[in-house]
């Protein structure tokens, strides 16, 4: 808040900075799971649940976040 009032701007990052870091955080993720089979048992549920929660991430959430926040 106090950067705020000094004058900063808060810019969200361009899309092909977000898709550079989520290629390489999976990317990652995969390297971990494939050294580290509690850490690839842990991955494959978690990648299980996230496939399922971004269907309703993309419907409700986007939808609320794009009313709320919009422009």
């Amino acid at each position: 808040r106090s950067l705020l009032e000094r004058g900063v701007q808060l810019r969200r990052f361009s899309d092909e900075i977000m898709q550079v870091a989520r290629k390489e955080a999976f990317a990652l993720y995969d390297e971990l799971a494939a050294a580290d089979p509690v850490y690839k048992g842990i991955y494959e549920n978690w990648s299980k649940f996230k496939a399922e929660s971004d269907k309703w991430f993309s419907t409700a959430e986007t939808a609320y976040a794009s009313f709320s926040f919009g422009k």
